[in-house]
Parts: structure tokens; C-alpha cells; sequence
């Protein structure tokens, strides 16, 4: 991917984060964490931007998770299995990995929602699971928002703080201009 991607999706402020860290619950087309970074690094003016950039990126993750979650509660299991089964190898969630997952919300629901969003591949994943478990739609969705704040938040940050500390090579956008 090139960085006019990820300069087109930045430049569509909020709503585009929002819609992008929503998509990538779906299609994780490359590590959220670089993606995060770079967001972090084009957000430039007060530190309060980047809280408002952390927002926007759980919100659209959060809403993407809840998606999943919807799926995996209201479409057969088997189903689910089956189409897994099939294509899970090709976005790297093979039936074992599923199979852990769905187990693992059996005995541990809040705990296994949270930590599991700041485990890669795993994250992008974990909604399909609790909501073929059974797993209840509150703590689910709690868990899934702290879950998710504690993996984008650093993230940006670290991109906030290397366009503050020189890196001027860097393209930056406004506030002005990313908040619109």
C-alpha cells in the first residue's frame, strides 16, 4: 500500500477513519497498528487531536466489531463453520483458531472480549466467535471498547509523538483541516 492511500482515507477526517477501522474488522488488508501510527504521525496541532483521533479509530473498530458480533449471533453456526472452513485460510482465522476462540468465550467472556483486542489477527476476529457463543451483548461491547482504546490509543500517540519530536518529512494536515 501506498502512502496516498492512507493520505486519502486521513484526509477524509473522522467520518473516513470511522469507515476504514470499520471495513478492517472485515478485510484486515494490513497490520491496524502501522495504519494507526500513520494517522498519529498526519495529525498535527494540539494533543487533544490525537484523543479525538483515538476516538474516531474505536468508534469505527467498535462499530465493525458489533457487525461481527451481529453475524456470528443471528447466522446458523454451521454456517458460519462451514464458510470458515472454506475461506478462514485466506484472511488467517483457520478452524482451529475459531474453534479456541468460541471455547475460550464459554468460560471467559469479559476477560477473553478485552484482551483479546489487543492481540493481533485474533482482534479482527474475536466478534465472529462471541456472537456464535452466546456471549451477552453489553459486556461484549464494553469490553470491546476498552479493548479496542487500549490498542489504538499508543498507537496513535507514538505517531503523534514522532511528527512532534522532528520528523518533518512527514505530511501533516491541520486540525482545522482533519476536523471538518
Amino acid at each position: 500500500m501506498d502512502q496516498s492511500f492512507f493520505a486519502s482515507i486521513v484526509g477524509c477526517g473522522m467520518v473516513g477513519l470511522v469507515l476504514f477501522t470499520f471495513a478492517e474488522k472485515f478485510v484486515p488488508m494490513f497490520p491496524s497498528s502501522a495504519f494507526l501510527i500513520f494517522v498519529g504521525v498526519t495529525v498535527a496541532g494540539d494533543p487533544a487531536d490525537a484523543w479525538l483521533v483515538s476516538l474516531s479509530t474505536t468508534t469505527g473498530s467498535t462499530l465493525g466489531a458489533v457487525a461481527m458480533y451481529s453475524l456470528g449471533r443471528f447466522v446458523e453456526a454451521q454456517t458460519i463453520r462451514r464458510f470458515i472452513q472454506r475461506f478462514g485460510r485466506y484472511a488467517l482465522l483457520p478452524m482451529s483458531r475459531y474453534d479456541h476462540l468460541v471455547i475460550a468465550y464459554r468460560r471467559r467472556q469479559f476477560p477473553i472480549t478485552l484482551f483479546g483486542q489487543v492481540i493481533p489477527v485474533v482482534r479482527n476476529y474475536l466478534a465472529l466467535s462471541a456472537g456464535t457463543a452466546g456471549v451477552t451483548f453489553l459486556p461484549f461491547l464494553a469490553a470491546t471498547m476498552i479493548g479496542v482504546m487500549l490498542w489504538n490509543t499508543p498507537f496513535i500517540i507514538l505517531g503523534y509523538l514522532l511528527s512532534t519530536w522532528g520528523a518533518s518529512s512527514f505530511p501533516q494536515i491541520s486540525a482545522e483541516a482533519f476536523f471538518q
